[in-house]
């Protein structure tokens, strides 16, 4: 789960809050739409009059969702009663995503079309291969493979899906389980433990969550610019997510792998806790 600063941070990125919008069950986007234009709180007693029944499972669902994610929060109006308010910088990210406004997500980069563009066919395969090449580095034993780099092996071994002894390596009890798991699982599986490490190898947790977050809204066989993102962007590279020409290019592509990952684990995201599900 995210720190509360770093959901405060996320939640001033419109991608991000459009994504955990979409994420949420059909009865929590309604209050959410109904709450996102009121500045000031609404009255708690007033809410339950939305709904037919209060205790109905889809209702206290809905309220819990959106309390695990902090995305509203019950404060004292001035007569004494309980009010609710969405999060500010939520209310605010998502009306700029919903309504227009602000910078573009990738930024303002002025670049060049890329003269080499790539075709969605390509874009599957390239991604299938990358992500083959970790599965078998997991079960083929040498650790000296020159496909897999040594902060993907080392978050293979953090991560209890390998242990190492010298220059070999042997698939653990945890790395066999994962490996009996469907890709975007795997996929899903593999970026939280990622995320959960990244601030070890110099990254930072908030911008690559946001920078994940746009992914869920790229274009498949369109390209977009790096700007700040090279790091991840290399390492996304490396697993299939993303497909960069060379690592000098300014240029990326999402590939059908990033794009299905993020679809697939947006229930999971709002049941689990997910990438960013807070306390109550």
């Amino acid at each position: 789960n995210c720190p509360q600063t770093t959901q405060d941070r996320l939640y001033t990125h419109p991608a991000t809050c459009l994504a955990i919008f979409r994420s949420l069950s059909e009865t929590a986007q309604q209050y959410v739409m109904r709450l996102l234009f009121l500045v000031k709180p609404f009255a708690l007693d007033a809410l339950t009059s939305w709904v037919v029944n209060a205790r109905d499972k889809a209702n206290l669902d809905a309220t819990k969702q959106l309390k695990s994610v902090r995305l509203w929060s019950v404060v004292k109006l001035d007569n004494g009663n309980d009010g609710v308010t969405l999060h500010p910088n939520f209310r605010k990210g998502l009306t700029t995503a919903m309504c227009g406004g602000g910078m573009s997500w990738y930024g303002n980069h002025q670049l060049e079309p890329d003269k080499k563009p790539k075709t969605v066919e390509f874009l599957d395969s390239y991604s299938k291969e990358r992500w083959e090449c970790l599965l078998q580095y997991m079960v083929q034993g040498n650790s000296e493979s020159d496909k897999v780099s040594p902060d993907i092996a080392n978050l293979l071994l953090q991560s209890g899906m390998i242990n190492r002894s010298g220059n070999e390596h042997a698939i653990t009890s945890t790395g066999f389980q994962f490996l009996l798991l469907d890709t975007p699982s795997q996929i899903w599986y593999f970026m939280l433990k990622y995320l959960d490490k990244c601030d070890t190898i110099g990254l930072n947790l908030t911008t690559c969550l946001a920078f994940i977050f746009q992914l869920s809204f790229s274009t498949l066989g369109k390209a977009y610019p790096i700007g700040s993102h090279g790091t991840f962007v290399q390492h996304l590279r490396q697993i299939g997510l993303v497909y960069q020409r060379k690592h000098t290019s300014p240029w990326f592509y999402p590939t059908r792998h990033a794009i299905d990952f993020l679809s697939a684990g947006s229930n999971k995201s709002a049941k689990e806790g997910g990438f960013c599900g807070g306390g109550n």
